[in-house]
């Protein structure tokens, strides 16, 4: 397992564009039904656009009119956080950099049920046969 990405707001803040950093660092979700990734359809993969880590492939994405949705992540891609304030949900982010990625509800597809209702600020897209940056180390 790699080690975890820990950079200052200051490195994060040149590595990211502004929306990126709302989301990914400070926890914002996005206007729903605003990002282009909500209309992406084709095959590859999907990055966490802080590090580039895979967190799911396109074959587990499904139609939804709020947020690129998913019915599952690649294992051991994403980390459980509980989001406190007038709803309590349960929210996720990226395992290797702790970015802020989303919610996950019970109300996706089979074959698991669940929609996990990310930010598409929070996510790259890369099509196949394209290769992906490398994961970010440092």
């Amino acid at each position: 397992m790699m080690p975890k990405l820990q950079l200052s707001d200051s490195e994060w803040h040149a590595l990211l564009n502004p929306s990126q950093f709302a989301v990914l660092r400070k926890g914002y979700d996005e206007r729903r039904g605003s990002h282009p990734l909500i209309a992406e359809t084709g095959r590859g993969i999907y990055i966490c656009a802080g590090c580039f880590s895979p967190l799911f492939e396109s074959s587990a994405k499904f139609a939804h009119r709020d947020y690129p949705s998913f019915y599952e992540a690649n294992p051991g891609a994403l980390e459980s956080m509980v989001n406190f304030g007038p709803n309590t949900t349960v929210g996720y982010r990226c395992a290797h950099c702790g970015g802020y990625q989303g919610q996950v509800h019970n109300d996706g597809p089979q074959p698991t049920g669940k929609r996990y209702a990310n930010n598409g600020d929070g996510l790259l897209f890369v099509p196949r046969g394209k290769q992906p940056p490398p994961v970010r180390t440092a």
